[in-house]
């Protein structure tokens, strides 16, 4: 489906966590926190991305300047993960940087259900305007490398892409019961739903 570049705005403005501008022009990164955003916007892109956190009103001043026309025509890519995978990550990350205590149990956080922090929102909104994609390539963590390689010589970067702030975990796997499971299933239900993973 082709949607208009007033439509593309009006979403990256009201619905997206932060989409990251190239200084080039050559794409648009709907970065999603956990899915190799570090990685690009802190290593291997960092000389040419212009990030929302760095500066607000350069990161607003940006989009301002990019035509309707143009945002239908850039390229726009994202990469999803796993929504299991992604919280457990996204948990042990919080818990390093002190955000959440390094004592709190995985299952106990969990049940107690405050997935407020932005690195526990659902992934579907940076990538799809009312469930249908609007980003030209939809990359997976658990194919990144070949699927970097496709981005990589679209946008003119180097094809290796270094994963940096990599969160060290036992396999998801492991760390949830049945209850638990049921909880982020259902939590994230849009997002295995339409990003195709099994819940």
């Amino acid at each position: 489906m082709h949607f208009q570049g007033r439509d593309i705005r009006t979403h990256l403005i009201n619905f997206c966590d932060s989409p990251i501008f190239d200084t080039q022009r050559r794409f648009i990164y709907m970065a999603i926190n956990k899915v190799c955003q570090q990685s690009i916007a802190r290593g291997l892109l960092k000389h040419r991305v212009i990030v929302k956190k760095d500066s607000l009103s350069i990161h607003e001043m940006t989009l301002a300047s990019i035509s309707d026309l143009e945002l239908e025509t850039i390229f726009k890519f994202g990469i999803v993960r796993n929504p299991y995978d992604r919280f457990v990550s996204a948990f042990s990350y919080l818990q390093r940087i002190k955000e959440i205590d390094k004592h709190m149990d995985f299952n106990q956080f969990v049940r107690r259900g405050n997935f407020s922090n932005p690195h526990f929102n659902p992934q579907h909104h940076n990538v799809m305007i009312r469930g249908t994609l609007f980003v030209d390539y939809l990359a997976r963590f658990d194919s990144i490398n070949a699927d970097w390689k496709k981005i990589a010589d679209i946008i003119k970067a180097a094809p290796i892409l270094p994963l940096l702030n990599k969160t060290a975990h036992k396999p998801y796997q492991e760390l949830y019961n049945k209850e638990s499971q049921a909880i982020i299933a259902d939590y994230y239900r849009d997002d295995f739903r339409l990003l195709g993973y099994t819940p």
